[in-house]
């Protein structure tokens, strides 16, 4: 009787096992986890997802160059803005300075970065992202010490950094404790 109780449950497991594999194989869905495409598909969404929504630098504003749609004033960390002056005139006026390469760049050539608060307050940790001529992007971070400059150089210290390609970039400098914008930016690539 043992014997026979044992084979019974030896049977019933190895029919539920047999339905599981059975029922399982070939249901799995599709994730970033365990499909490369659809993670790089779920990347790209999120990258033209947040493209969409950042300020853009447009070559021609300002006559010089500036970013366009940017937060307004009391969206932003530093944002201590001197009576008269208008944000939509005078980009990055809230505390910020900002500096690309204002004469262009050269396709492959490295560029280099910076970011300073003016007010120098206290030190900040803060993170750059470049939106590249396609929509995506690359991120890097850096330490802002009072009010001397940080410096990045662009492909070679940000993560996802690719040769430049003519076209126009826009940098967008955010607090990294935070997330909160703190500056706009951009620099084009002249055609080869």
């Amino acid at each position: 009787m043992t014997g026979g109780l044992v084979r019974a449950i030896v049977a019933v497991l190895a029919a539920g096992w047999c339905l599981t594999m059975a029922v399982g194989v070939g249901a799995q869905e599709a994730t970033p986890a365990s499909d490369p495409a659809a993670a790089a598909a779920e990347q790209a969404r999120q990258q033209a997802e947040a493209s969409a929504s950042n300020p853009r630098f447009d070559p021609t504003a300002y006559g010089f160059g500036g970013c366009m749609n940017e937060p307004p004033a009391e969206a932003r960390i530093g944002a201590t803005v001197p009576p008269g002056v208008d944000l939509a005139v005078i980009p990055n006026a809230a505390g910020w300075l900002v500096s690309a390469p204002r004469g262009g760049a050269s396709p492959g050539a490295p560029v280099e970065l910076s970011l300073r608060d003016k007010a120098g307050a206290r030190n900040r940790m803060v993170y750059a992202d470049i939106y590249r001529p396609d929509g995506t992007f690359a991120r890097a971070g850096s330490t802002l010490f009072g009010s001397r400059d940080t410096k990045l150089t662009y492909p070679l210290d940000f993560r996802d950094g690719q040769p430049l390609v003519p076209g126009s970039y826009t940098v967008i400098w955010r607090d990294t404790i935070t997330d909160r914008f703190l500056a706009c930016d951009g620099f084009v690539v002249q055609g080869a």
